[in-house]
């Protein structure tokens, strides 16, 4: 369940991992975020618990009663941690725990509750706060400043603020003042997923479908090779890990910073393998030679979309034509070149998607291991604001995800909260036939 001490300020909850369309198959995940919180809370003395929910040995993930037995903690705070997709299974938990712990506070972060914070405030009286986008100062003021003050925390929502305008949490402005991640706070996945490390934050372009831009913000900050070697070596010498995962949003935006990197590790000398996100129009053949000699195993290109006339429509910046050339010479360096094919767009036409079908079949005779994920609105994605239909419920595109339709309890709140629960609809009747047709085209791959 994770360590224990005395008299905590607060409990961090990892509400666990459902593979999506930008992960690799592995049963479960490291999560940086929270472990880098662990590592700002001890050096500051705080004292604090953490539970990991993954750490549970279920058949189904989404079982609100085995999650109350699991969640014991003394803290008067609780900091709970989730992506969009466990979203409506942790306020399905939270409200049930809240109605057994009226004296705890609440608090909700991560992807997850950020786009959406004060329509939750407002409609969940159970959460008491949701901190946005960057934590590591926001944690700290949490803990020290009395819940009546709250409301004054950059980056904090509560009931006081929630229908007015939110200030903009504090980002870390030089992420070599952070210190390495408590990953040992989380120990249910060491040894068994890559150990994520984050050498830079933010993104500089502007996908319409995305949500990156709006949490981590348009302007990159980066670690220097130096700290992020020392990072590195302490992953190795600490845990004992040789895989890797850089857990950027564009690893190779800084070329010259990415080839000096690649050298660093190549100093290290240990055997060391890691895999990265990545940008089509962002490598090159030398790029590509110089990572795959570091150690480089598996790269994510966000292609999207195999119509131009879409790639042009949501910002891509580049043709399919352009993309395939690139993950074929990708392919000729590295083992593993992990693609992403969204379909089902407000604005896609069967000519679009029938181009994005025959660009997965493409990609896939060239060696490509595929994710075609059902496009779905972002709440701080731009694609949100250009909305003008209703939205249907989508219950069978991501097949990991259909337990989550067994409770009752989670398939009320999914559908009486649309605007909350976003992830889980799609963009009309059209997306539905395209979705079973690709859970078949995906079956036949993996056959």
């Amino acid at each position: 369940m994770g360590f224990r001490e005395s008299d905590p300020d607060i409990c961090l909850i990892n509400m666990g991992f459902v593979a999506n369309e930008r992960a690799e198959a592995h049963a479960c995940a490291i999560p940086l975020g929270l472990s880098q919180l662990c590592s700002v809370l001890h050096k500051s003395g705080s004292q604090f618990d953490t539970i990991d929910y993954q750490s549970v040995s279920r058949n189904n993930r989404f079982d609100i009663n085995e999650w109350m037995a699991f969640v014991r903690t003394r803290a008067p705070l609780l900091g709970i941690s989730t992506m969009e997709d466990m979203l409506p299974f942790a306020l399905a938990c939270l409200r049930n725990y809240k109605m057994l712990n009226p004296e705890k506070y609440i608090i909700l972060g991560g992807p997850g509750p950020s786009g959406c914070a004060p329509s939750i405030i407002q409609r969940f009286p159970f959460i008491d706060a949701i901190a946005i986008g960057e934590s590591e100062d926001t944690i700290q003021s949490l803990i020290s400043i009395p819940r009546s003050e709250w409301a004054e925390i950059p980056g904090v929502v509560v009931r006081e603020n929630c229908y007015s305008s939110i200030s903009a949490p504090k980002i870390v402005s030089h992420l070599d003042d952070l210190p390495f991640p408590d990953f040992a706070r989380f120990p249910a996945c060491l040894g068994k997923a890559p150990l994520p490390l984050m050498a830079g934050r933010g993104c500089p372009f502007s996908c319409s479908f995305c949500e990156t831009p709006a949490i981590w913000g348009h302007h990159v900050r980066r670690m220097s090779i130096g700290r992020m070697i020392e990072h590195i070596k302490r992953a190795i010498s600490s845990f004992g890990v040789g895989d890797l995962f850089f857990a950027d949003d564009v690893f190779t935006l800084d070329r010259a910073w990415v080839l000096e990197l690649c050298q660093s590790i190549l100093e290290v000398k240990k055997k060391l393998s890691w895999r990265c996100f990545s940008r089509i129009d962002l490598v090159d053949e030398e790029l590509l030679e110089a990572m795959a000699k570091a150690g480089c195993k598996s790269i994510f290109y966000g292609v999207e979309s195999g119509s131009n006339k879409i790639l042009e429509s949501i910002n891509k910046g580049f043709t399919y034509e352009e993309a395939r050339e690139n993950i074929e010479l990708s392919l000729h360096f590295i083992p593993k070149a992990v693609v992403s094919l969204i379909y089902g767009y407000p604005f896609e036409n069967n000519d679009d998607f029938k181009k994005t079908i025959k660009a997965a079949v493409e990609l896939r005779a060239l060696g490509a291991d595929l994710r075609l994920p059902l496009w779905s609105p972002r709440p701080m994605a731009p694609d949100c604001s250009r909305i003008n239909m209703e939205l249907i419920l989508s219950r069978s595109s991501r097949p990991e995800m259909d337990p989550i339709w067994n409770c009752p309890a989670i398939e009320n709140f999914i559908k009486d909260n649309p605007d909350i629960f976003m992830s889980f609809y799609c963009s009309g009747e059209d997306a539905i036939w395209k979705s079973s047709f690709v859970r078949q085209l995906m079956s036949a791959f993996q056959g």
